[in-house]
């Protein structure tokens, strides 16, 4: 499960289904910290086989393939590398 989770919503009630997708707002910022054991490239910048910190900011993006015209997902997107 990816971009879900199981909350129970109180003492006695049903486990619901709620999507963390609905809750990102377009513009919001995260701060990730990650081991790249592959590289990775953000603008410029690529980086391997390190530590690092990446800024990243929830956008729309058009997910859909072939048939699925207009099928829009809030994704996260790597802006920038930070330097501690």
């Amino acid at each position: 499960m990816q971009n879900s989770e199981y909350r129970r919503m109180g003492k006695g009630e049903d486990v619901r289904f709620i999507s963390k997708q609905e809750s990102l707002t377009i513009g919001q910022t995260r701060l990730i910290k990650k081991f790249l054991l592959l590289p990775l490239k953000i603008g410029e910048e690529t980086r391997w086989l390190e530590r690092v910190k990446i800024k990243q900011e929830v956008a729309v993006m058009d997910v859909g393939g072939s048939m699925e015209w207009g099928n829009f997902e809030k994704v996260w997107i790597d802006k920038e590398f930070i330097d501690a």
